[in-house]
């Protein structure tokens, strides 16, 4: 096998300050937007799955090889799987729903699906990545 059909699988790691900087910076505009949208309209969860595809394609646009078609369903792909995750963590904060209000049962459902799907596209952006080197290779 020559070398040129050989492919190297290139390793990565998050830089430091900008993987938790974005997730905090996520959050916040997400709840943030929520809550003032609640107070006008008084439907929050769809501003945070908006937030999230905002977030989703933006991560996408900086992808570290992926093709475009790829990309393409990934961000599709996405709003599909925070609609399964919203599934399950509905019914675990269900009980919830009476103690502190819908509302924010609402809001809650919406973010926590989110999360987890914002964390896995920051891994594929070349933003919050980088390749990982030893320091032995160097």
């Amino acid at each position: 096998m020559s070398e040129e059909k050989k492919k190297i699988k290139t390793n990565w790691k998050w830089k430091a300050n900008r993987w938790w900087v974005g997730l905090i910076i996520f959050c916040f505009i997400s709840t943030i937007g929520a809550g003032v949208i609640a107070r006008i309209y008084g439907q929050e969860s769809g501003f945070i799955i908006m937030t999230m595809m905002i977030f989703a394609i933006w991560a996408a646009c900086t992808d570290r090889g992926w093709s475009i078609p790829i990309r393409i369903v990934w961000v599709i792909g996405i709003w599909i799987i925070h609609t399964l995750l919203s599934l399950p963590i509905a019914f675990m904060l269900l009980p919830l729903a009476y103690s502190i209000g819908s509302h924010l049962v609402d809001r809650g459902i919406s973010l926590f699906a989110a999360l987890p799907l914002v964390v896995w596209a920051m891994s594929r952006s070349k933003y919050f990545v980088e390749p990982f080197v030893r320091k032995d290779e160097k």
